[in-house]
């Protein structure tokens, strides 16, 4: 567990050294390239010479852990979990017609920075304006609540109709006191993720579910175990995923999805709902 600190990594690399383990198992973007490596990098570092299958990695192409997805040609392979953006986007405009779309992130993460570059890209041509909110992790690491408060003051101060919460790490181990903040202030968030939705009231997200991620990679581990030339494993996502609507956040926000969308999407209820 590296606990959101990239300089435990340099001290887990030796212990995996020293334990030689037939696979290794990564866990976000950030963790699987200081691990692996990155394609066009020289990493004397890294570890190259044990087979590596990561999971929850945005976008595994533009972060430079393979070339491409249909096989890595190197000693890595994996799952994706994001759904991509345009779906996405098409999933939150079935609830809300924005004009005004914010995302808040932690530009030190890459994944993050590409996710807010490509929505940038897709504004241009999507017909709504993005507001970024790059935060630094020492802005939350060291803050109290008041800082939450002055993240969802701006987002609110700049008329943000939907917040968008990417699949950052340290945006979701700060979703409690976020969404805390945000929810006061009756914004309607989406996550890209599933847990801000569960355990932090998020208001809603299209998503790949962690559990089936897991099962999804423990699939391509075996795959690996059993023999199979790891270059040539594809790295996917699913084919299907979930939409997710939390019912306790709408009717403390006051904004509630169609009816229509109810009949298919998972729907989160309070037993008092």
């Amino acid at each position: 567990d590296c606990r959101e600190d990239k300089g435990r990594l340099a001290a887990i690399v030796e212990d995996i050294r020293a334990i030689k383990p037939d696979l290794i198992y990564t866990f976000g973007t950030t963790v699987t390239a200081c691990i692996t490596g990155t394609v066009n990098t020289e990493c004397t570092e890294c570890i190259r010479d044990i087979p590596i299958v990561f999971n929850i990695v945005a976008d595994p192409v533009g972060a430079g852990l393979v070339p491409d997805l249909r096989g890595s040609g190197r000693n890595i392979t994996g799952v994706s979990h994001l759904v991509p953006l345009k779906a996405q986007l098409k999933a939150m405009r079935s609830v809300i017609d924005f004009k005004k779309l914010a995302i808040i992130y932690n530009p030190e993460e890459q994944n993050s920075q590409l996710t807010a570059e490509e929505l940038e890209s897709l504004a241009r041509t999507g017909g709504f304006t993005l507001i970024k909110k790059p935060v630094h992790p020492e802005l939350l690491r060291s803050a109290d609540q008041n800082a939450f408060c002055e993240i969802a003051d701006a987002m609110a101060h700049a008329n943000a109709e939907l917040i968008y919460l990417p699949s950052d790490s340290l945006v979701i181990s700060n979703t409690q006191k976020l969404l805390e903040a945000i929810n006061q202030r009756n914004i309607p968030t989406f996550s890209a993720t599933e847990m801000p939705i569960r355990e932090a009231d998020a208001f809603m997200g299209l998503v790949g579910k962690y559990y089936t991620m897991g099962q999804f990679a423990a699939y391509k581990a075996e795959q690996v175990l059993d023999g199979i030339d790891i270059r040539t494993i594809p790295i996917e996502t699913l084919k299907r995923f979930s939409f997710i609507i939390n019912m306790k956040t709408a009717k403390k926000i006051g904004v509630y999805p169609p009816i229509p969308l109810l009949k298919f999407a998972e729907v989160i209820v309070d037993e008092k709902y």
